[in-house]
């Protein structure tokens, strides 16, 4: 069995590396990110009709090109907070796993968002 694809980070914002916050701070926009992890939406028929049509790529591959990670941030940005996203796209796996850690959190009480996003989270494990 091959070893599963890694994720890509969405680019990098200019401005040089970021530097670490000093203990008990949170970096900037943390704070701000106080909304549900997984905003409603009912776009998930759409999004199938989209990809039979032809309009979406289909989840496919064996190895995915860049073109379906752009797409896969694309259909998820809308949906996800922006704390949780940038977890979910961020180049270090640690943040990958924190972004676990949020949407194992938030099952009991936003079951109905995360079914309404279901496959665009399962791709995004794949």
């Amino acid at each position: 069995s091959s070893p599963a694809p890694t994720k890509r980070a969405a680019p990098a914002k200019k401005g040089g590396p970021a530097k670490k916050p000093a203990p008990g701070k949170k970096k900037m926009g943390e704070e701000e990110d106080t909304e549900s992890p997984l905003k409603p939406n009912d776009k998930k028929n759409q999004r199938f009709k989209d990809e039979a049509s032809l309009k979406l790529l289909k989840w496919n591959f064996k190895v995915p090109r860049q073109e379906y990670f752009d797409q896969l941030q694309e259909l998820m940005e809308p949906v996800c907070s922006p704390g949780l996203f940038a977890k979910l796209f961020h180049a270090d796996f640690k943040q990958h796993n924190e972004a676990l850690k949020i949407l194992i959190s938030i099952i009991p009480t936003h079951l109905q968002e995360i079914k309404q996003s279901l496959e665009l989270l399962l791709k995004w494990i794949s």
